[in-house]
């Protein structure tokens, strides 16, 4: 057993799985379902595009206002114009993502 308490056979199994049968069709499918699923309850694509067309979305304080419409972080909406290429990953509103550092304590 390693440290964190996972055994190495579960990680086999789970990157066996991952590796052969996260491919399939079915799986597939369902991935985007449940992606188009929690687009639609962060940002709704209606607001989103409002939003887009106002022409103000690369401005820092119209996306945090439009993050504090939805009672959401900002770093969700800068994640989803990184998502949709609307902005480059290396555009500065990408300082607004927040930073989480893991505690491996449990």
């Amino acid at each position: 057993m390693r440290e964190d308490g996972i055994k190495g056979v579960d990680i086999q199994r789970l990157t066996l799985f991952l590796e052969n049968g996260y491919d399939t069709p079915a799986l597939q499918e369902q991935e985007e379902e449940a992606n188009q699923f929690a687009r639609e309850l962060l940002i709704p694509q209606k607001d989103f595009e409002v939003f887009v067309m106002s022409g103000n979305c690369k401005n820092k304080a119209s996306v945090k206002t439009f993050a504090k419409s939805l009672h959401i972080k900002t770093s969700i909406v800068v994640g989803r114009m990184m998502h949709e290429k609307l902005i480059p990953y290396t555009h500065p509103l990408r300082r607004e993502i927040d930073k989480y550092e893991f505690n491996r304590e449990f």
